[in-house]
């Protein structure tokens, strides 16, 4: 081993030694910009910042979820900001992700008028402000990975497999059709006859209201609650206008919210700097003819940030 190669070894022992005591000796703790303070107080339900810290009570997904479904359910169980991985290695960030059974009793399988069986379903609940890409692939794409991903390994018979429901909540009328609530069937052509998959999906948008049943009323209150800043219904929906309280109203709450905002700026910060890295990079290496490792030499990148270049690179 040349004296150049060793040197080389101890420079990077050396930066890998600075990064592990960064880690173990964090900074003080980093307070929101007022970018972020001024942000966070704008926002609301139907923004999926806002949406996640809402997400992270059972209570709350638990009375937005009976009231689309028309149905009451019990949470046992909810993931906020869900990330899983689809075969194709794409992470999908899932608003709240819960596992749900139905609160009344019903037959084994799932039955007409009742969305959740006897075994029970994962709910996924999305919310999207702005009516900017194809979301009925949106909720394909999110329900497959959902599937994939909670079927326990070795299942062995498709019955088995875990049924869904995708709760999409907008806005803005998603189909254009003036309906506020959407409950789509997969419906055997040229029958009425409703045939079941175990994947359900429900649509409600804040654009429209409608009065026309108590169920569709609740909905519509639901809605306010979600786009209105001083929407509140303690009595219709007790834990969803306290926990929306709580992130617009008070000094803890707030500080949590402008956390959220704080981390999504860093995050937007972080991966702008990997990019102009990245391209920093790809020209020194076009412009003397070395390769990537020497060119990371030159710009003097930390070992443990080496592959995630390399990948941006090659892509």
């Amino acid at each position: 081993m040349t004296e150049e190669e060793i040197l080389q070894q101890i420079n990077n022992l050396q930066l890998q030694l600075a990064e592990l005591q960064t880690e173990k000796n964090p900074e003080k703790e980093k307070q929101p910009s007022d970018k972020a303070i001024e942000q966070a107080k704008q926002l609301n339900p139907i923004d999926d910042v806002f949406f996640n810290k809402m997400g992270e009570s059972a209570e709350v997904c638990e009375e937005i979820i009976s009231a689309i479904l028309q149905s009451p359910v019990k949470v046992l169980r909810v993931v906020p900001q869900d990330t899983i991985t689809s075969l194709q290695g794409r992470g999908v960030r899932l608003d709240a992700l819960a596992d749900v059974r139905s609160a009344v009793g019903v037959e084994a399988e799932l039955l007409e008028d009742c969305p959740i069986g006897e075994k029970g379903a994962h709910v996924n609940i999305e919310v999207q402000k702005d009516n900017n890409d194809d979301h009925q692939k949106r909720v394909l794409f999110n329900a497959a990975a959902v599937i994939l991903n909670k079927t326990p390994k070795g299942t062995k018979k498709f019955k088995d497999v875990p049924d869904v429901v995708e709760i999409f909540i907008s806005a803005f009328d998603v189909f254009g059709e003036g309906k506020m609530w959407y409950k789509v069937d997969r419906i055997i052509s040229g029958t009425d006859k409703v045939i079941h998959n175990g994947m359900r999906e429900y649509y409600v948008n804040a654009k429209i209201k409608d009065l026309s049943t108590k169920e569709l009323s609740d909905i519509a209150d639901l809605m306010e609650i979600f786009v209105e800043s001083d929407r509140y219904d303690y009595e219709k929906f007790p834990n969803t206008s306290e926990r929306k309280h709580q992130f617009k109203n008070t000094e803890e709450g707030v500080k949590a919210m402008s956390d959220s905002i704080q981390a999504l700026i860093d995050e937007e910060r972080e991966e702008q700097d990997k990019e102009t890295k990245a391209v920093d990079i790809k020209n020194v290496m076009d412009a003397f003819g070395v390769t990537i490792e020497k060119a990371m030499d030159s710009l003097k990148i930390p070992p443990a940030q080496r592959s995630v270049y390399a990948g941006m690179i090659k892509k």
